[in-house]
Parts: C-alpha cells; structure tokens; sequence
C-alpha cells in the first residue's frame, strides 16, 4: 500500500462519525489488566478519555482536537505503512441506531460483525468497505460516557487485535 493511500486513510478516517452496534456471534478479545508495557513498545494515555493503550515503539500517536469534546488519536509508521485510529467522543447513549450507522458510514454496510470484549467492555468488531480506501476493520464500543472507535486497514487486523489486548481503562 502507498503512503499517499495510508495517510489518505488516516485523513478520511478521521472526518467519519462513529457508533456502537451489538453484533449476533461471540468472539472475545481476552482483557488485559497490564500495567507494564511489553518489550519494544511505548504508552499511550488520556486522562481525559480514560483509558491507556500499548502500541509498537515505530508507531508515532499524534492527537488532533475534532470539537465539542472530541478527538482524533492517530497512530501511524509511515515507514512501514501500518497505523490506526481511536476515534473518541463525550456519549451518553448505550448503543447507537442502525439509521445513525448507515448516515455515517460511507458503505451503510456492517460486515462480519461479532461481538468483543475491550478492557471488559462490550464491543463490536466488523469488516467496512470504504468505498475509497477498501476494506477496513473495526472496533467500536461505549464506556464512561465515551463512544471510541478503533479503525484500520483489513490488512492489519492481527496488528491491532494485539494492540486492543493492552486496552485498558482509567
């Protein structure tokens, strides 16, 4: 994939809204209570969105303030073309609406969707066809009065599977 197409994925990614919807199968992500952060990787924390993740050291985060209490953290290695997104905003809701989903997916189209668990919390996990940037995987659940989003490539799913076991809320 070309670094013009990763950052270009990086940028749409963070102009999409988000939301929460259950998926029917039961897959679980174990949680992970870690504290300590593994061998050739580094520390993400807000105290402001509640939760801290571990990423590999080569993936810089940089977070972009999206207004009315949101933000956008980008984790990328343009060397190597990999990164991903957390999108978090302020969510009273428990759950968002298919009709909600469909206005703020470009597909409309929630594929493969199953049922997570990120840091014990409740999540869904599905396949996106973008309609520019192709197939994308995500991670999308509520917690403290957040919803997060957690987006990437299809390509590197097995990458951020490893990454969402660090998740953990604070």
């Amino acid at each position: 994939m070309s670094k013009n197409k990763i950052i270009f994925l990086l940028i749409a990614l963070a102009l999409m809204s988000f939301l929460f919807i259950k998926g029917d199968d039961a897959e679980v992500v174990k949680e992970s209570v870690q504290t300590v952060v593994p061998a050739g990787w580094r520390e993400y924390r807000s105290d402001k969105y509640k939760f801290g993740v571990s990423y590999p050291k080569e993936i810089k985060a940089s977070e972009y303030d999206e207004g009315g209490g949101a933000s956008t953290i980008i984790y990328e290695d343009v060397k190597n073309v990999q990164g991903f997104q957390v999108f978090v905003t302020p969510y009273q809701e428990t759950q968002v609406s298919i009709e909600k989903f469909k206005s703020d997916v470009p597909s409309g189209a929630m594929k493969e969707p199953r049922e997570v668990l990120v840091a014990s919390s409740t999540a869904t996990a599905f396949y996106n066809n973008h309609p520019i940037l192709g197939e994308l995987f995500e991670v999308w659940f509520i917690k403290n009065g957040f919803l997060y989003e957690v987006t990437t490539l299809k390509s590197l799913e097995p990458l951020l599977t490893e990454i969402i076991k660090t998740w953990r809320f604070i």
